[in-house]
């Protein structure tokens, strides 16, 4: 998935030092409701975080090797570094929690570059160390009457792959229907107002089809690596279950019965 802040801090501004106090304000204000209520704003926060990664695969402006490497030791030696991971899932518990609601469809686009953000601390061992941490803290509080937060995360990242399936599944299905309509000469006879409508309905498709599959995939890919790294949460009596109804409800939608 290709990021969306490239080039929004200047390689000038990693030279000088200026994005430690800069992650510094991101902590203190994305981290905690109280200072920052807004869950749009929190949401947006989390995008500065994916504006200070170092360089990615898919960048395709990538930054001076000198700047990324100062971005890159900015989030292993920041003195607040191991706060990066329970802020991030706050924030992206927070912004579905009743009181803190968006709208349904705009937490997907905040989600995407949360995404990133814990796709590069993954690749660090101190920050799978908090993944670490939050999972044993998971696993010890199951049935608390305030779930952890690790919890209620990989509750989410359930929902919104079955959703997501859903909603890739039918926007492809729409595609192929209007793809065989237009094939067949069926659009031929329309008026030309109509046909431009029909051209610009596929193309949005289209586009809604390929965001749903790029954002399942990291979804299903997050949830991969944490069943993996930590499978004695999901195996717990409490989330077993729900975990294999999602597996075979991905089967027999994927696969048939």
């Amino acid at each position: 998935m290709a990021r969306r802040t490239v080039g929004a801090i200047t390689e000038e501004a990693d030279i000088a030092g200026l994005l430690e106090p800069a992650l510094t304000l991101v902590l203190t204000f994305m981290g905690d409701s109280s200072r920052t209520y807004n869950p749009h704003l929190r949401a947006r926060l989390a995008e500065c975080l994916e504006a200070m990664l170092p360089n990615h695969p898919d960048d395709q402006q990538p930054l001076s090797n000198i700047a990324s490497f100062y971005r890159e030791q900015l989030f292993k030696n920041h003195p607040h570094r191991l706060q990066l991971l329970p802020c991030l899932l706050d924030v992206f518990v927070g912004i579905e929690m009743t009181g803190q609601s968006v709208q349904f469809e705009q937490k997907f686009n905040y989600r995407r570059p949360m995404y990133l953000v814990m796709d590069f601390l993954w690749g660090i061992e101190e920050h799978r160390d908090a993944f670490t941490l939050l999972a044993r803290e998971a696993e010890s509080n199951m049935d608390a009457v305030h779930p952890p937060i690790f919890l209620r995360f990989v509750n989410l990242l359930m929902n919104d792959a079955i959703f997501l399936l859903d909603e890739a599944l039918g926007n492809m299905a729409q595609i192929r229907t209007m793809q065989t309509a237009q094939e067949s000469g069926a659009w031929a006879n329309l008026p030309a107002q109509e046909r431009e409508q029909n051209l610009a309905n596929l193309s949005h498709i289209g586009m809604l089809a390929r965001f749903d599959n790029i954002l399942g995939r990291d979804t299903i890919r997050t949830l991969v690596r944490l069943t993996a790294h930590a499978p004695y949460v999901f195996c717990h009596p409490t989330l077993v279950d729900r975990i294999a109804s999602m597996l075979n409800y991905f089967l027999l939608h994927l696969v048939g019965p």
